[in-house]
This record gives C-alpha cells, structure tokens and sequence, in this order.
C-alpha cells in the first residue's frame, strides 16, 4: 500500500515553490506574483541605527533566558529591532549559532507566509538554521491545516516531486546546497509525523535520489 499524506501538505509544497519562483523573477521595485509585492530587502528590515538601545535590551533578554526556546522572545524583538537585529543578536552572542536559529527562521515564515520571501530574509544566517526553521514552521502550518478535513489525502508521488522541486529551485541552491535543504526538510518531516521517527524517514525516502534521502534523514535524527 502506497503511503499517503494530507492533501494541504502537496498545496503548501506546490505555493512553497510558486513563492520562491515568485521571488526570483520579481525586481527590486516591488511587483511580485504570489503572497509578497515589494522590494524583499525591506522585508521584517529594521535600520540599526535607530534602535541601539532596544538591541542591547534583546540582547540582555537573549543572553539571560539560555540558547533554546527562544519563539516568544523573537516574536516580540522582530518588529522592533527586525529580522537583521535579531539574527545579529543571536549571532554575537553565539557565532556558531544554528539551533538558536530555528525559531527565528519560524517566526520569519510565521510573519511573511512565503517560504520564498523568507528564505530571502534569512540569507544563509545561523550557518542555515534560520532556513530550517522556515521550513520547520512551513510542514507544521500543513499538519495543522490537516485537521480540518483529515479525509483529504494524495498520493506520496505528488509530496515527492515537490520535495525536489523546492531543494533544486534556484532561489534555494543560490544560498544552501541541496544537501542542507534536504536535512531542513528532514526537520520539517519529524515535525509532520509528530516525532514519530520511523514515519518521518518513511517520508523521506520518497526524495528521488540516495543522497537526498540520507541527508533528509540526517535531520530526522538531529530533531529527535
């Protein structure tokens, strides 16, 4: 029996895909097709300049509440001192930073609801932990999105193709090697399958190619 999984997972794969072809032929004067119009620079982008005292505050609270479970603290500081201060926080308190990175990369997405936009706006930031999270929060967004109509499902022919579709779009492999996007989406599947571990590398294995498969389950296992 072939495995199967909710429908709104393939609708989310698919308009993940739409927005970063979406990003890469808009320009820098705005006009974009799919959820985002306007110059992507500027997006969750706060000048630093103007909020030296709020970013030494974000800092105080970051340094003070640990590296982990960091969504509500990010979630406060990003309209104030953006996605740049924050990001610029995390990194100066741990220039190794990349689980640090995943709840910044969740809110992004939470905040944009375009995996293009938000891919963009992390850069390769968190050595790509900002980038996982974005796909963390963009799986978790389907499996909630689930719950609505469980009874609609599709094939997982249609799942797989648009997991190598989003790790070989040009926007992605411009900052992240496909490797790396295929570990985030392994993230992504632990997260999908509620941690459950055998079912999220079942999910996996429907990446095309060996390599894939592997660095996909690379970060089922890290998530555990």
């Amino acid at each position: 029996m072939r495995s199967r999984l909710p429908l709104v997972l393939a609708g989310l794969l698919l308009a993940s895909c739409s927005s970063v072809e979406a990003v890469v032929s808009g320009d820098d004067e705005g006009e974009m097709t799919g959820t985002f119009s306007g110059d992507v620079s500027t997006v969750l982008f706060v000048e630093p300049s103007g909020v030296k005292q709020e970013y030494g505050a974000f800092k105080g609270k970051l340094k003070t509440t640990g590296s982990r479970g960091k969504r509500d603290l990010y979630t406060e500081y990003v309209p104030i001192i953006g996605a740049n201060g924050v990001l610029a926080g995390i990194e100066e308190l741990w220039p190794k930073c990349h689980t640090q990175g995943h709840d910044l990369g969740k809110v992004i997405y939470e905040k944009t609801k375009d995996v293009g936009v938000s891919l963009r706006v992390c850069r390769d930031g968190c050595y790509s932990g900002c980038m996982h999270g974005v796909l963390m929060e963009a799986f978790a967004g389907a499996r909630a999105g689930a719950d609505v109509d469980p009874e609609q499902h599709v094939d997982i022919d249609l799942v797989k193709s648009t997991m190598d579709r989003i790790c070989a779009d040009d926007t992605m492999t411009a900052a992240y090697s496909p490797g790396d996007c295929a570990h985030a989406v392994g993230h992504a599947m632990m997260v999908l399958a509620e941690y459950v571990v055998p079912t999220a590398i079942a999910y996996c294995d429907e990446f095309s190619e060996d390599h894939m498969r592997y660095y996909c389950a690379t970060g089922v296992r890290l998530q555990h």
